[in-house]
């Protein structure tokens, strides 16, 4: 992945593949991957040395020799990288998930509106609260929609990878 110029908040503008994502992209997957990583955690976080009232970018993280903000954005750009390599491949190769992506960004919005409901937010700004700012609620959905047909097409790619009993049986016996 190519980064360029920092853009607002920090985030950088990055080019994978053909496909070019602004900040608020990396902005999606970089708050994502902080809250997950938060909830999974959240009994070790001062273990770790992570403290969620301060800056991520004056806390030193034990995982990467470096800030806590420099980890989760690496891990965001790893994220996007597989994610929209996978997408473009899909679409290259005239992959038809749209069944899947649909079924998944219905899911996600069920699953949004219901979480912003409990908390007394709107949709809207419940998008803002947890991937930032930058975040609107068509930045939110092309992201769904992206990691919905990456994985749609490794699952379908997995499943056409899988062999019978027999030529298992015969790769075995050939060897």
């Amino acid at each position: 992945a190519e980064l360029r110029t920092m853009g607002a908040m920090g985030y950088d503008a990055v080019t994978i593949g053909n496909e070019t994502y602004t900040a608020a992209d990396v902005s999606y997957f970089y708050n994502t991957i902080y809250s997950s990583f938060v909830s999974k955690n959240s009994y070790y976080l001062s273990a770790y040395g992570l403290d969620t009232t301060k800056s991520l970018k004056e806390q030193s993280c034990p995982i990467n020799d470096g800030t806590w903000y420099e980890y989760f954005r690496d891990q965001a750009i790893t994220s996007m990288t597989s994610y929209s390599l996978l997408a473009q491949k899909a679409e290259a190769e005239g992959f038809d998930g749209s069944e899947a992506v649909e079924q998944s960004v219905q899911d996600t919005f069920a699953d949004l509106d219901a979480a912003a409901a409990s908390a007394g937010y709107t949709r809207a700004q419940y998008i803002k609260a947890v991937c930032g700012p930058l975040v609107n609620e068509k930045v939110f959905e092309r992201n769904v929609r992206l990691e919905a047909l990456a994985q749609a097409y490794s699952a379908d790619h997995v499943n056409s990878l899988e062999y019978s009993d027999d030529e298992i049986q015969a790769a075995y016996d050939a060897d």
